[in-house]
């Protein structure tokens, strides 16, 4: 049988991404209170091989046709990705509480968020300002007419895979 890698891509990038989530749950710098361990492994580790026997048998069944009535757009490939990375601007102001939608000082928070977690999460929670995230608001409004583009992007990129 030889594995073809275009196709078992998207598993792999899928079970990377929850393996390196549950090493962040274990190794992180918070701990997190289980009541259960071994049952919590077993969820995970059950989840995580019925996830992989699905794709493997959806993949096997999958009979080789496209649908030929829905092309691929590069122009809404990019309408999507434009406001897929403004929502994730809006999003970092708004968990930043910052006053710009660029974000000028992302390498310094990521650093700092990486060596004082604790400092950060509570900086973040006395520095919340109720009048000024009304400042926002219009912004916000705009925002939810959107904010699912950025799943609709991942799934527009899946399809067209």
């Amino acid at each position: 049988m030889i594995i073809s890698k275009k196709k078992y891509l998207p598993l792999f990038l899928i079970e990377t991404y929850l393996i390196a989530t549950l090493a962040v749950f274990w190794l992180g710098p918070v701990k997190y209170r289980i009541q259960n361990d071994f049952f919590f492994i077993l969820l995970i580790f059950l989840y995580h091989v019925f996830f992989i026997l699905g794709y493997f048998f959806g993949e096997r069944s999958y009979k080789a046709r496209r649908i030929l009535k829905y092309n691929f757009s590069t122009r809404n490939y990019i309408i999507l990705c434009f406001f897929a990375f403004l929502g994730s601007m809006i999003t970092y102001k708004n968990a930043t509480n910052a006053t710009s939608l660029m974000p000028f000082s992302i390498f310094q928070d990521v650093i700092k968020g990486l060596t004082n977690p604790a400092v950060v999460y509570v900086e973040s929670k006395l520095n919340y300002d109720y009048v000024s995230a009304g400042n926002s608001r219009l912004l916000n409004i705009f925002y939810m007419f959107f904010a699912f583009t950025r799943f609709f992007f991942i799934f527009y990129t899946l399809w067209f895979w």
